[in-house]
């Protein structure tokens, strides 16, 4: 499998955290007719570093994962934030062998009235 693929696996199986995203979870984009009133996450992920060997296959591969919680209420970004990083902190697998938190930061559109908590995540991967 591809980390994309094991990524986008890891993040739907918590089925607390998807309670919480009543909206979905998506790769890269919301759909075009999202709702303003539900909680949604979107993720990107960069490639940073592939450590190979004389073989010339990657051993180790590190991804920066940004993902972006969008809600129009405040309370509930923070209460899914909470949830998302004490899950993917304490996720590994035989792939997923590592989650750093990096940090985050947060904004508002105030036409839509919709709050934004943007968080990054270092993941070693074992492709």
């Amino acid at each position: 499998m591809s980390f994309k693929a094991d990524f986008n696996t890891a993040i739907n199986a918590d089925a607390n955290l998807n309670s919480l995203v009543d909206g979905g979870i998506f790769y890269q984009n919301l759909p075009d007719n999202f709702s303003l009133n539900d909680a949604h996450i979107v993720y990107s992920i960069e490639l940073l570093e592939s450590v190979d060997v004389i073989s010339k296959k990657a051993v180790l591969e590190n991804y920066n994962v940004e993902l972006a919680i969008i809600s129009p209420d405040t309370e509930e970004r923070e209460n899914i934030l909470s949830v998302l990083n004490n899950y993917l902190v304490n996720y590994s697998d035989a792939s997923i062998l590592d989650v750093i938190n990096q940090g985050t930061s947060d904004g508002a559109d105030g036409e839509k009235d919709i709050y934004t908590e943007i968080v990054n995540y270092n993941i070693f991967y074992k492709p």
